[in-house]
């Protein structure tokens, strides 16, 4: 009788797992051995492939985990790059898909339903499509570089079994989607998401109910004066006008959920410079890149070695396309940070009751879309949104507004540009190959090994007829912004003082720059980067390490009188020596820190309440530097005295209470600390926090509290009459997969300012390796 009892359990057990319970994994799957996650490696090792379309592909790992791909020509390293992508960055290519084609749901349930209309109501997917199409008859090269990419990706997975899978998916129960050639399009809309989809004008038409012209002018200038630009030498006098106020939209609502970028926030934007021969103490030009992301695991990046026909490049991909995004070859370097423009428009249309918006004096036809998407768990979901001129008419928090954002914009093809630099010789071909970037658009720094340098400013900004914030009352076809390419406008090469730099500033300080952005990056990074290449005469490697490590406050002067004149007694031998220096035992840093934010919150109260859009914080900490009135209307004005001493109540209160009232105990690193998160935050496969060096406004940047934004990867290239001499670190590891060996093995190398040099191979044979697939 005990044994059919036994026999009883075990058959209710197998058929509850076998039970597709909503929102939850097949059991059955998840805990038999063979499909279960117990099949995840974690370690790699020597295989061979039969039955690839390129039986020469080679692809030997280092001690790193970063791929050496050896091929004959451009399609057979665009299917390596694709079955490498698939084999250590599977999943997080696998949302980065879904999230675009606005597929999200179908995996992660109703949770995912806001991010799924954002992005549905663009139709990526489909216009993607239909970008490739018209790129197999422009050109043909290129899309044939994807197609090979795509099927690269997809033979790993038909090499794979269902229980080596990721981890993820196995936990969220599904299986990856194969990569289909257009999906490289797809990513360019994904990058244009996290560096310059912004919400704005939604806040800037609300403000108006919160303060008066006067001060919208005074706190949110059209130009600012406390700029450093990145083009000095074509900077100019303004002679522009800009239209004074905002339309005269001004809607009932305050957006309080706007996806806000505020000028902090272009901090995820990066650091790049380069100095010419004539100021390097070699004799040859040196270039540095570090890019401001947020600090995933896996990262944005994936670093690779690429060998085509017996020419090398080495560099960072990013998973979903087959070329190097910042990289070098024997011949030139190139990196890149985020131009920080504003590139979303949002449109208040005149509507009537037959679904009808009035356009040039006529009334033309919505033309409605609807969209349906799978849910997990649930019945699919649908919703309609409306084509119109402006671009898609969707509810936005209860308004009706139509979006216009670059990233609608195909008439470029970015990733010609990254094959086309690849390529390039010297410094003028590098320059000419970003004429065809158009989106995001970033500042390229450039490098070549005749000891040329450069900077050029490429990609499409969107421009009205006079420098625009807020939602556009749209009635005419002019009220559409245009796409104007700045590659041919903001660019110097071979600058006369012998080095460049960018820091996500302003461009230029000229008439262009209201019509580009007016929250650009605070200068503080760019003024910093500027003082240290100007400390030595010469410049070397050394000095040039010592800059991606330095964490000295660009803002401190700003507030170093203030707090030093104004500071209770007990805090004086903690500020009165301190140079800015941002390190994790300094208790001055977490002092000046939660002063100034404890100063521009009490600011922002006074000034807007409750109304989430502070004026820039560097705007304000000038003001305040410059003894100037802080106004909060009506006639009335805020003391400065009482501000200031606010201010150190507050400090005082936030630090006590959290780590008690014993000043030596207030150590940065307590207060601020890194984390690397995985990207769907789950717990057990994030990094453990520790310790932050640097701060928002140190060139070594920590954002965010917690710091979980900072430089994503670092290089340092000189560039030689022969190979270059070349060192990279990545802010995390090589796999996406939790728990491998290269998921987070650079971590300590990252925070620590060490880097690893780069073995310049150009066969196989050159090098031994960790791991090698070769493919029959």
């Amino acid at each position: 009788m005990r044994n059919w009892i036994w026999l009883i359990v075990a058959g209710l057990w197998i058929a509850l797992l076998s039970i597709p319970w909503p929102g939850v994994p097949k059991l059955l799957e998840f805990f038999i051995y063979p499909t279960s996650v117990l099949q995840v490696s974690l370690e790699d090792e020597d295989r061979n492939f039969s039955g690839s379309e390129y039986p020469g592909l080679r692809i030997s790992y280092d001690e790193r985990g970063v791929p050496h791909v050896f091929a004959d020509n451009e399609a057979e390293l665009a299917y390596g790059m694709g079955f490498t992508h698939a084999k250590d960055r599977q999943f997080q290519l696998e949302m980065l898909r879904r999230t675009v084609k606005g597929r999200l749901c179908e995996v992660a349930g109703w949770r995912a339903v806001k991010s799924d209309r954002f992005w549905l109501k663009f139709d990526f997917d489909q216009k993607s499509k239909e970008a490739f199409e018209k790129l197999k008859n422009e050109d043909p090269e290129l899309a044939s570089i994807f197609e090979a990419y795509a099927k690269g990706f997809n033979f790993y997975l038909q090499q794979q079994k269902s229980g080596e899978r990721p981890p993820e998916f196995h936990l969220l129960g599904f299986e990856p989607t194969p990569m289909e050639a257009h999906d490289p399009i797809i990513l360019i809309r994904y990058m244009d998401k996290v560096l310059n989809y912004s919400e704005n004008d939604l806040k800037f038409s609300a403000l108006q109910k919160y303060l008066p012209q006067n001060l919208i002018e005074y706190y949110y200038p059209w130009k600012r004066d406390y700029i450093f630009p990145i083009y000095p030498e074509i900077s100019q006098v303004d002679t522009i006008n800009p239209r004074q106020g905002l339309r005269s939209y001004i809607p009932e609502m305050d957006f309080d959920s706007a996806q806000v970028r505020r000028a902090a926030d272009n901090e995820v934007g990066s650091n790049n410079w380069s100095v010419a021969a004539s100021k390097s103490s070699t004799g040859n030009a040196f270039l540095c890149n570090d890019t401001h992301l947020s600090l995933d695991l896996p990262g944005t990046w994936y670093e690779v070695h690429q060998v085509v026909a017996g020419k090398v490049a080495h560099g960072f991909s990013i998973p979903g396309a087959p070329f190097i995004i910042s990289g070098f070859t024997n011949k030139v370097a190139w990196g890149m940070t985020n131009a920080t423009w504003d590139l979303t428009e949002f449109y208040k249309l005149e509507l009537n009751d037959d679904r009808q918006y009035k356009l040039d004096g006529q009334w033309e036809d919505l033309v409605p879309h609807k969209v349906e998407f799978p849910v997990k768990g649930r019945e699919n979901a649908s919703f309609v949104y409306y084509d119109t001129y402006f671009g898609p008419l969707d509810s936005v928090e209860g308004d009706f507004l139509a979006t216009q954002w670059v990233a609608q914009n195909f008439e470029s093809s970015e990733l010609r540009a990254f094959l086309d630099i690849r390529r390039s010789n010297n410094l003028e071909e590098a320059y000419q190959a970003l004429q065809n970037f158009g989106h995001p658009p970033q500042n390229f720094v450039l490098a070549d090994n005749q000891g040329n340098i450069g900077m050029v400013t490429s990609g499409f900004a969107l421009m009205h007829d006079q420098p625009q914030r807020g939602i556009v009352n749209a009635r005419r076809s002019e009220d559409k912004a245009r796409f104007k390419h700045m590659g041919r406008k903001l660019y110097v090469l071979n600058p006369e003082k012998g080095w460049n730099h960018s820091a996500n500033q302003h461009q230029v300080v000229g008439e262009i720059s209201p019509y580009l952005n007016t929250l650009f990056s605070p200068s503080a990074r760019g003024r910093r980067i500027s003082e240290m290449l100007m400390e030595k005469p010469k410049i070397d490697r050394d000095h040039l390490k010592k800059m991606h490590g330095d964490i000295i406050d660009g803002e401190w002067p700003l507030l170093k009188d203030i707090m030093i004149n104004s500071s209770p007694e007990i805090f004086l031998p903690y500020l009165e020596n301190w140079a800015g220096n941002c390190d994790e035992d300094s208790e001055a840093a977490t002092i000046y820190s939660v002063f100034k934010t404890a100063i521009l919150d009490t600011i922002n109260a006074q000034l807007l309440g409750d109304f989430d859009f502070p004026p820039p914080a560097d705007r304000m900490l000038y003001l305040l530097y410059q003894n100037k009135p802080i106004p909060i209307g009506s006639g009335q004005y805020l003391s400065r005295e009482e501000l200031i001493d606010a201010a150190w109540a507050g400090t005082v209160k936030y630090l006590g209470d959290y780590y008690g009232y014993n000043p030596k105990l207030w150590q940065y690193g307590k207060y601020h600390k890194i984390y690397f998160r995985h990207l769907l935050r789950l717990m057990p496969f994030n990094h453990t926090p520790f310790p932050a060096k640097g701060s928002p406004r140190t060139v070594n940047v920590s954002s965010h509290l917690p710091g979980t934004h900072g430089p994503s990867m670092r290089t340092l290239v000189e560039l030689t009459s022969g190979n270059p001499i070349a060192e990279t670190v990545l802010a995390g590891g090589q796999s996406g997969i939790p728990g491998h060996q290269h998921y987070t093995d650079q971590i300590s190398d990252w925070y620590n300012i060490r880097y690893h040099k780069i073995n310049w191979v150009e066969s196989p044979e050159q090098s031994p390796w960790s791991v090698t697939y070769k493919f029959d």
